[in-house]
């Protein structure tokens, strides 16, 4: 089942690549658009890599990238900033696990 999970994701990637690739033109373009890997990333963690969770996020990002898009559009935002955001969700968001997994328990003595 395991193999079987692996060589249908691994095909629907590169059905997904190969489309990225060809563009909506159906002809090779030179450059190919970056930064899935690392939107992938932030979707995997912030959706608790669990597949509900992931689905979940990945409508988040797709939000945020939509609203991105459109704010360096209309208010002349750059670029990068929403990559920043991005990145700055990731960081917060494992800061805030890190510190609610490890969480320091202060347990009381007895009074006496």
């Amino acid at each position: 089942m395991i193999w079987l999970s692996l060589a249908l994701s691994g095909l629907a990637a590169g059905i997904a690549g190969a489309s990225e690739v060809a563009g909506p033109l159906g002809q090779l373009q030179r450059s190919v658009a970056t930064g899935y890997g690392y939107a992938a990333i932030i979707v995997a963690y912030v959706g608790g890599l669990r597949p509900i969770g992931i689905i979940a996020s990945s409508f988040l990002i797709s939000v945020l990238y939509i609203g991105g898009d459109s704010a360096t559009v209309s208010a002349g935002l750059p670029v990068a900033a929403v990559e920043v955001f991005q990145g700055m969700l990731l960081c917060f968001y494992l800061l805030t696990f890190t510190l609610i997994r490890f969480r320091i328990q202060i347990t009381r003595g007895a009074t006496t």
